[in-house]
């Protein structure tokens, strides 16, 4: 039963529907016995900060309460406040390496991994 103690966790996203996060971090949750649920919430990249400020009026402050990360070291990650940490990737070398995958098919599915890099800013308590 969800209640005034239980922690709440979300995936920001948009599209989000078709994350399978939620169900894994719920079940972890059940697993390890933690009064948590983890709920998917649709929010678009340029909707963060309306979504901090949203945080702020209900009583809630980022970082102190909530932490926020976005994904795409987008402009607004940088000018909002306040600043919002972000996973960079490079965008160019995915699309590079997708061509590439489609051009030279051999049937094999196995993914590439691309390197990420992990921003801090001020919104996760940095």
């Amino acid at each position: 039963m969800i209640d005034g103690s239980t922690r709440v966790f979300a995936i920001l996203g948009d599209p989000v529907a078709h994350s399978l996060s939620p169900a894994m971090q719920n079940a972890a949750f059940r697993v390890l016995g933690l009064k948590a649920v983890y709920v998917p919430v649709r929010c678009a990249p340029d909707d963060v900060p309306g979504l901090v400020r949203a945080l702020s009026r209900a009583g809630r402050a980022v970082p102190r309460d909530v932490s926020v990360v976005g994904y795409d070291n987008n402009l607004l990650s940088r000018l909002s406040t306040p600043t919002l940490s972000t996973v960079q990737q490079d965008i160019p070398k995915a699309g590079r390496v997708l061509v590439s995958k489609l051009l030279d098919w051999t049937g094999d599915p196995r993914p590439e991994l691309l390197s990420t890099e992990l921003i801090i800013r001020e919104s996760c308590g940095a």
